[in-house]
C-alpha cells in the first residue's frame, strides 16, 4: 500500500530500470517539393538535410516524369525527316564514318533511317523516342552514380562502401540492356520495313525492360547506406536538368515552325549556340561544352558531394567535374582530328 502510494498509484516493472534511456524515432525527410525547391534556392542547406536523411527515390521519379514530358512535347512538334537529314550532316560520328566507309553505302543507310522514320509516323516516333530518353535517364543514373561511386571511394571518402558489389549490379544492369537492345533488333527485323506494326511489340518490350531495370537500380542503390546517401544528393542534384526540361517545353510550344534541330538545342543555353555557331568543327565543340544548364548542375552537385563526403569544396569539385572533362576532351579530340 505504501509502496502503491509512493510510485503515484501504478506499481513499477522490477525488470525495467526506471532509468533506460528512450531512443526517439529519426525524423522523416523533409517534404519532396521543399527539397527540390531547395536544391535551387538554398543547395548548401538542402543538401546537408538530404545528407542527414537520404531520400532519392521521389527526386529521381520527378527527373524521369520531366524529361519524359519534354520529350514528347519536343517530339510532337519536329520534322523527323529534316532532323534526320541534319543529324547525318553535322553528326561528327558520321564524318568519321565517312572517311571509312563509302559513301554509297552511307547513302543507303540514311536513306533507310529516313524510311524507317516515315513508316512509323510522328506518333510512332514519339512513343519510341520518349521511351528510349526516359529508359536512358535510368540507365545514365546508374552509370554517372557508379562512376561517381568508384571517384569517391578511391579518395578514401566512403570507407564502408563495397565496392565489389555496386560493381556486380552495374554489370547485371548492362547485361539487361543487351538484351534490351537485342530484343529490340529481333522485334524491328521481325518486321522488316513495317516498322509501324512492330510498334506494340517495342513498347511491350521497352516497358518491360524499364520496370525491370528501374527494380535493379533501386535495390542496387538501396542495398549500401554510404550509395543511398550518394545517390540521394546525385538524384536530387538533377533537379537542374528537370528546370532545363520545362523549359524546353516552354520554348518548344511557342515556335510557330517545326524544329529541325535536336532536343540538346532548342534552348540555346550553350556558348556555341548563342553565337549561331553550328556543326562538329573545333571551335563550336569547345563553346558548345559551355553549357549554362550542365555547369549549374555540376556545381550543384558539387555542393551536395561535398556535404556528403566532408572533402573540401575544391577536391569534390575536381572529381565532380572530371567525368564532364574526360567526355569534352574527347569531343573536342575528336572535332580536331575529323570536324570541319
Amino acid at each position: 500500500m505504501t509502496g502503491d502510494m509512493e510510485t503515484g498509484g501504478e506499481a513499477q516493472d522490477p525488470q525495467v530500470s526506471p532509468s533506460a534511456p528512450t531512443i526517439a524515432p529519426e525524423p522523416p525527410p523533409d517534404p519532396l517539393f521543399s527539397r527540390v525547391i531547395g536544391v535551387i534556392l538554398s543547395p548548401v542547406t538542402t543538401f546537408r538535410n538530404v545528407v542527414t536523411r537520404p531520400a532519392w527515390v521521389g527526386a529521381f521519379v520527378i527527373y524521369l516524369i520531366a524529361i519524359g514530358l519534354s520529350t514528347v512535347v519536343y517530339s510532337l512538334n519536329v520534322d523527323w525527316e529534316a532532323l534526320m537529314r541534319s543529324q547525318f550532316e553535322d553528326s561528327l560520328g558520321w564524318k568519321l564514318a565517312s572517311s571509312l566507309v563509302p559513301e554509297e553505302k552511307l547513302s543507303e543507310v540514311e536513306h533507310g533511317a529516313v524510311e524507317e522514320i516515315l513508316s512509323t509516323g510522328a506518333g510512332g516516333m514519339t512513343l519510341l523516342t520518349t521511351a528510349n530518353t526516359i529508359t536512358g535517364g535510368a540507365i545514365g543514373f546508374i552509370v554517372m552514380g557508379i562512376i561517381f561511386a568508384t571517384l569517391f571511394y578511391l579518395m578514401g571518402a566512403l570507407g564502408d562502401l563495397k565496392l565489389g558489389r555496386i560493381y556486380f549490379d552495374g554489370f547485371l544492369c548492362f547485361l539487361m540492356f543487351i538484351a534490351w537492345a537485342i530484343i529490340g533488333a529481333i522485334v524491328r527485323g521481325l518486321f522488316g520495313s513495317e516498322a509501324r506494326d512492330a510498334l506494340p511489340w517495342q513498347a511491350g518490350v521497352n516497358t518491360i525492360f524499364l520496370f525491370a531495370f528501374l527494380y535493379v537500380v533501386y535495390k542496387t542503390v538501396e542495398r549500401q547506406p554510404a550509395f543511398k546517401k550518394l545517390m540521394s544528393v546525385y538524384a536530387h542534384g538533377m533537379t537542374i536538368s528537370v528546370v532545363a526540361s520545362l523549359l524546353v517545353i516552354v520554348v518548344v510550344l511557342i515556335q510557330r515552325e517545326p524544329l529541325t534541330v535536336g532536343p540538346d538545342q532548342v534552348l540555346r543555353s550553350n556558348i556555341a549556340a548563342l553565337a549561331g555557331m553550328k556543326g562538329s568543327g573545333l571551335v563550336a565543340t569547345i563553346l558548345g561544352a559551355l553549357d549554362i544548364f550542365t555547369l549549374w548542375q555540376l556545381v550543384t552537385l558539387t555542393i551536395g558531394f561535398a556535404a556528403a563526403t566532408g572533402l573540401s569544396i575544391w577536391m569534390t569539385a575536381s572529381i565532380t567535374f572530371l567525368p564532364w572533362g574526360f567526355v569534352t576532351m574527347v569531343k573536342i579530340a575528336a572535332a580536331a582530328l575529323f570536324g570541319a
